[in-house]
């Protein structure tokens, strides 16, 4: 259960038909960690942000 409205379409001009994320070449050629390596804890930090940014926009 989502606390937003969720509405599934047909992609709009421009988007994407797959996206990708693979960290692992980054890891080995950089040994680079990511900060965030949960995808829960990916969406809840990045909605948070866009919370902010709308708080910061309404004053």
């Amino acid at each position: 259960m989502t606390d937003f409205d969720v509405r599934i379409g047909d992609r709009r001009p421009g988007d994407a038909v797959a996206i990708v994320a693979e960290a692992e070449r980054c890891r080995k050629e950089f040994s680079w960690e990511p900060r965030y390596d949960d995808l829960r804890q990916i969406v809840t930090h990045a909605l948070n942000w866009e919370k902010k940014l709308v708080g910061r926009n309404r004053q």
